[in-house]
């Protein structure tokens, strides 16, 4: 290898030479992207000429990265509780596992350095990238922070509840 960089193959390419659409289904869902300005893969998820775990697949394959598929395996609480939920929806990002000192990570796009600093700044921590749809990581984050902020809220609660108590307790007393 002389070193020069090997473009990628765009995702349509990808699936064409996988045989995993027809030609007439790439050129329909170019035409819808076109309209909306949608990624490529959410429009064919919508359109159902793929599913998820065929297009995380793809990407991961076309991005040469690890691909996630939620319905496989769930993040770890370790992993969850590095990045905040909503940091999770700005960045479009689900923690997946933390070993020492990386954080494995699922990203829209493992391309974007900017998420990648935000959650090494936010984290301290190597971000290992990984990558799954977009309409697979958001409804990962509600899936698996949902659980972390319903027991939060109740903790939460618990507390105030007790304050409450407390300062009953307080005015009776003070009441004589």
């Amino acid at each position: 290898m002389d070193g020069a960089m090997v473009p990628r193959k765009k995702l349509g390419e990808l699936l064409l030479e996988a045989e995993a659409i027809s030609r007439d289904d790439l050129l329909r869902a170019l035409e819808e992207q076109a309209a909306t300005g949608e990624r490529l893969g959410s429009v064919m998820l919508r359109l159902r000429i793929i599913d998820a775990k065929l297009l995380a697949h793809m990407l991961g394959e076309q991005l040469d990265v690890e691909a996630v598929d939620f319905d496989e395996m769930s993040p770890t609480v370790e992993a969850l509780g590095r990045v905040p939920a909503d940091l999770a929806l700005r960045w479009g990002c689900v923690p997946v596992h933390l070993d020492d000192s990386t954080l494995a990570v699922a990203l829209v796009d493992p391309r974007d350095e900017s998420v990648i600093a935000g959650l090494h700044a936010h984290t301290g921590l190597a971000i290992k990238r990984l990558v799954a749809p977009q309409s697979a990581i958001f409804a990962a984050i509600k899936r698996f922070y949902q659980p972390i902020i319903s027991s939060l809220d109740i903790r939460e609660l618990r507390h105030h509840l007790k304050n409450l108590k407390d300062d009953i307790a307080r005015l009776e007393a003070a009441i004589g």
